[in-house]
């Protein structure tokens, strides 16, 4: 069962839904919200830190995120991880602690991480309030990037032309200047 919550966007002071998203979205943002060089590998440490930025407090203090880091990095090498590696290591933290949480040892992850995102104003709660944004942005450079790239295109076949006309001129020149070389010759003799 997929499980969607409501993200709201409090950066103007209201508590306005802006969006819906599934607890794989939300573990897939944070995957490549960490993924900066589109590698599909992220350090865990790097994961780890970011969602320990995403939680209260109070969510950090439970010592929980060791565990996350625990289940992901066992020797603590801190080496890259894929999403699905990521996938399955978050899943499994958040089986566990839901079923801790119904003896009160733990904490839900997945309403823990959604309060802390909405009710703080850091620069995650835009991230996440602000992913079609994102996508469009994304959508118009990559639009900017073909268009650029059709525009070097022709630049370099401007180049190109431009260079064999000049080796052409240059040629005509050269026989020119032969030529008047020898008309100079003549009318001096």
């Amino acid at each position: 069962m997929e499980v969607t919550h409501a993200i709201f966007d409090t950066s103007d002071g209201s508590a306005n839904i802006s969006r819906f998203i599934s607890e794989e979205d939300l573990i897939d943002s944070i995957f490549y919200t960490c993924d900066l060089k589109k590698q599909g590998k992220v350090p865990v440490l790097e994961l780890v830190e970011c969602i320990s930025s995403i939680l209260s407090p109070e969510n950090e203090k439970s010592g929980e995120l060791n565990n996350l880091r625990n289940l992901l990095d066992p020797s603590h090498s801190d080496h890259p991880i894929s999403l699905q590696e990521y996938h399955a290591g978050v899943k499994q933290w958040m089986h566990n602690l839901s079923n801790n949480s119904g003896s009160g040892d733990g904490v839900d992850v997945g309403e823990g991480i959604l309060s802390d995102i909405n009710s703080t104003g850091s620069s995650s709660d835009d991230m996440f309030c602000d992913l079609p944004d994102c996508k469009a942005k994304v959508a118009d450079l990559e639009y900017c990037r073909a268009r650029l790239a059709e525009e070097n295109e022709q630049l370099v076949r401007q180049l190109e032309t431009s260079e064999d006309s000049i080796t052409q001129l240059s040629a005509e020149l050269e026989s020119l200047r032969r030529r008047l070389h020898a008309y100079a010759r003549r009318v001096l003799r």
